[in-house]
């Protein structure tokens, strides 16, 4: 799997370069500020943006299938959200009103640009004949615990049934 920003003010920057955008040793917070002083003038009509996945899954035999995926957005002026990490404060995906860090983990893995590439590799997996292979992972191969996203959705969904809370849903923008 890699994964990037890819913004189109910037031509595609910081794209294959988004760990690493603002120099060898790079932090989230100096990335952050960095696309940020880069987008400084951008209006924001042209502050789109998307996240990027690519998924490759090589056989034995030398065959490969590729899947990639895209959550489409835009870069907000000013950082907002705890959650996630990298790029995820000034990330507002398309139809929803937060950033991807304020979006819970299950809000996020469901329209994230993994997700979409995972589901991409799925399908091509059961369309090969693969039906095994592209089941959901229950368990770990390793350790036999489940998968960090599924726990915590997991959790949220306990959380949820515990505090008798809804969830809160996200979306009450329009699409423009």
């Amino acid at each position: 799997d890699d994964s990037g920003l890819v913004v189109d003010a910037l031509d595609g920057a910081p794209g294959v370069y988004s760990a690493r955008f603002s120099g060898e040793n790079a932090t989230d917070e100096k990335n952050n500020e960095k696309l940020l002083t880069l987008m400084e003038d951008v209006p924001d009509e042209n502050r789109r943006a998307k996240f990027v996945s690519v998924i490759t899954m090589m056989y034995p035999d030398g065959s490969v299938l590729t899947a990639r995926g895209e959550c489409p957005g835009r870069i907000v002026r000013v950082p907002a959200g705890t959650n996630g990490f990298g790029y995820d404060p000034l990330f507002l995906p398309d139809g929803y009103s937060v950033t991807y860090a304020q979006l819970t983990a299950e809000e996020k893995n469901s329209i994230s640009h993994r997700a979409k590439a995972l589901e991409s590799l799925r399908q091509q997996l059961l369309s090969a004949g693969n039906a095994s292979a592209a089941a959901p992972a229950a368990t770990s191969a390793t350790s036999g615990e489940r998968p960090a996203e599924t726990t915590a959705a997991a959790d949220l969904e306990k959380k949820t049934s515990e505090t008798g809370k809804e969830k809160t849903d996200r979306r009450p923008v329009a699409e423009e």
